[in-house]
């Protein structure tokens, strides 16, 4: 009795998962805009409550720009009013990141569910490979941002049951359904393109056996599949040419003619790539672990070696399964169209390797099956809940703030909220004087009225939607690569990144302080605004801006000059007269 009722209980253990996770990031501060993109998406929602489509409105009116594919922050204004989060500004803004709790118990529920039903996973096993995967620290992390990674993930792990469904019996309603939720994985990020791509050709592989008898009926099902994914592309395209004045469409916000530049030189970035994920795939599910420290090009290949053993596993499997003429699993088409994608992605980040998690999980699960023989449960569990018991300390960490509602975590830190609150007030309340020309010195004058004046920040979406000011980044972009960016420095980062400039370099590159400044002169910049913050914004970043500081204070006459700083001295502000 009990044996029969494990698959259709287990799923339902995501309840107490999503209900406490949904406790526990609804303690968090009304801190949004700490990480960049998190802001840009309560503008973009703000935008669509005002009717302006889905455009990032932090850079003012001459510049929106759909910087992203619309569902999260369609999704973030749906959920405004009923959640009661404040329209102008941060207030309440916790309950959106309460949500995050909510997607992550329905990606358990829907993962497992998969795995039971479908890949014919014992129970005691799916629930292992969820607890391993559903509770690493950054994405518990992660998950206390305004970001899309957990709708995505959400959406990845409905699609996958619909489409075996459909795939098993293919109805025009379940193909159609199947789709439309695979459609909306674009619509979140765009990586979700090269997922909708393989579940097309997996629908198709699935039905090859039809095309003897009908070669109609083969391409009936892929065809109707790729009809209800392109409905919500379609209609988030259509929306956001129309009711955005013609800003970029969300598939969207980039210059992919910018982006695809790089291809020329795709050999070495999907190097970087390749290594990049490996490492973050460490430092995903073993943060702490001995081997994710050092800086040698020994420890460095220790730290990749597990990710290694997982790739040639699964391709040693792939090819075996090649080899004897069965189907590929729908799962290993779509982590290869994913990984595709993201090998010649120039911009990579731990973030987009997160959603990978569980499926990353399940193929450690199946290694460890093979090596020790089916049967032995026991053996395969074992490991996968040491892993979640070995992280649950920092992933506690990650989450539980210190003082409520007063302060927010933030990986680890505990960040107050009222130097950020400070800031914005003291900021908005110059931005408003400079508008009408009072209390401006003669140097600086009054802004027109289609041209409001600008602040310049690290965090720079942040601070204009806590502020209602334009705001604009403050550090140049053609610096050259850091030896830290892999978050390590060393002999491993060095030969990781071909030849690095040496480091009287980029320091003459930082010291070059007339770009910048022309660049804050052509923006409208009238103020910058320096965080001190334990973890806000980029170390790198503020390390050019304060050589920056150090070199205009030695002039003669400076044209930047400090005018205020919180009590604390979290934050300075400092006035730019071109």
């Amino acid at each position: 009795m009990l044996a029969r009722l494990a698959p259709w209980c287990a799923p339902w253990l995501a309840l107490p998962y999503g209900f406490a996770l949904f406790l526990l990031l609804g303690r968090q501060a009304d801190l949004p805009g700490l990480l960049h993109d998190d802001a840009v998406y309560v503008a973009m929602a703000r935008g669509i409550e005002q009717g302006l489509g889905p455009v990032d409105t932090h850079l003012g009116d001459d510049a929106r720009t759909a910087r992203f594919p619309p569902l999260y922050p369609a999704l973030l204004a749906a959920t405004r009013a009923p959640l009661g989060i404040d329209r102008g500004g941060v207030a309440g803004s916790y309950r959106w990141v309460a949500l995050n709790g909510v997607l992550l118990g329905i990606a358990w529920f829907a993962f497992v569910h998969w795995l039971i039903r479908w890949r014919k996973v014992a129970p005691l096993v799916a629930l292992s490979i969820a607890a391993a995967s559903f509770t690493l620290p950054h994405l518990l992390g992660l998950a206390q941002h305004l970001m899309s990674e957990c709708l995505f993930l959400a959406l990845l792990c409905i699609a996958l049951p619909l489409h075996e469904r459909a795939a098993e019996r293919p109805t025009g309603a379940r193909l159609l359904l199947a789709g439309f939720v695979a459609g909306l994985l674009p619509a979140t990020r765009t990586l979700g393109a090269a997922a909708v791509a393989a579940f097309v050709m997996a629908q198709w592989r699935a039905q090859r056996r039809a095309q003897r008898r009908s070669p109609t009926a083969a391409w009936r099902a892929p065809a109707l599949f790729a009809v209800g994914a392109a409905l919500p592309w379609l209609a988030a395209t259509l929306w956001s040419a129309t009711a955005a004045n013609g800003a970029a469409s969300p598939l969207y916000g980039p210059d992919y003619g910018e982006l695809l530049a790089p291809l020329r030189e795709l050999p070495f970035v999907a190097w970087v790539n390749a290594v990049r994920f490996a490492d973050w795939l460490a430092y995903a599910f073993a943060p702490r672990w001995p081997l994710a420290d050092g800086t040698s090009v020994t420890s460095a290949l220790l730290r990749l070696l597990p990710a290694a053993l997982l790739v040639a596993a699964a391709l040693v499997d792939t090819a075996r399964t090649l080899r004897r003429r069965e189907p590929l699993p729908t799962h290993r088409l779509l982590l290869a169209a994913l990984l595709a994608v993201q090998l010649a992605w120039p911009f990579h980040d731990l973030r987009f390797v997160l959603p990978l998690a569980p499926f990353v999980a399940l193929a450690a699960a199946t290694l460890l099956e093979r090596a020790v023989g089916r049967g032995r449960n026991a053996l395969v569990v074992a490991p996968l809940l040491a892993l979640a018991a070995w992280n649950a300390p920092l992933g506690w960490q990650f989450l539980h703030a210190a003082d409520g509602s007063e302060r927010a975590a933030f990986f680890g830190l505990s960040l107050p909220v009222e130097p950020f609150d400070a800031t914005a007030t003291e900021l908005r309340r110059r931005a408003d004087l400079a508008r009408t020309g009072s209390g401006t010195t003669p140097a600086a004058a009054p802004s027109t009225p289609t041209r409001p004046p600008a602040a310049a920040c690290t965090l720079d979406s942040g601070l204009a939607l806590w502020s209602g000011v334009r705001s604009v980044s403050a550090w140049r972009n053609d610096r050259p690569l850091e030896e830290g960016y892999l978050g390590r420095e060393g002999d491993f980062a060095r030969l990781y990144y071909r030849a690095l400039p040496p480091p009287e370099a980029a320091e003459r590159m930082a010291a070059d302080a007339e770009p910048i400044l022309a660049e804050y002169a052509r923006l409208g910049v009238r103020w910058l605004v320096l965080p001190r913050l334990a973890g806000a914004g980029m170390p790198s970043h503020h390390a050019q801006l304060d050589r920056l500081l150090r070199d205009e204070r030695s002039r003669p006459q400076p044209r930047l000059r400090p005018i205020w700083r919180t009590p604390g001295g979290e934050f300075e502000l400092w006035e730019f007269t071109p």
